[in-house]
């Protein structure tokens, strides 16, 4: 396998993580991650909300929807963030 670009840098965010306590799925997807050193996995998980449903289907973000879901803009704001500091 060619290496492209050494110095790239990989990020891994989990996407609509389950918020039901028993669903463990994403603290197993974490361990198996964990063997791959050169992938970043991003410490906050984008989860399962209907405010994203409803933005997509309106063709807004989280932010700009009727009623504001405060968690869903919550982790786009962190999303955001952590895109901004690489």
């Amino acid at each position: 396998m060619k290496m492209v670009n050494p110095e790239l840098k990989v990020f891994i965010i989990m996407n609509m993580v389950s918020t039901h306590p028993s669903v463990s799925a994403y603290k197993k997807v974490l361990k198996i991650l964990e063997d791959f050193p050169n992938l970043n996995v991003l410490p906050n998980p984008t989860h399962e909300r209907i405010a994203y449903i409803k933005a997509a289907q309106q063709g807004l973000g989280v932010h700009e929807i009727m009623k504001p879901d405060i968690k869903a803009i919550e982790e786009m704001n962190y999303l955001y963030n952590e895109m901004g500091k690489e």
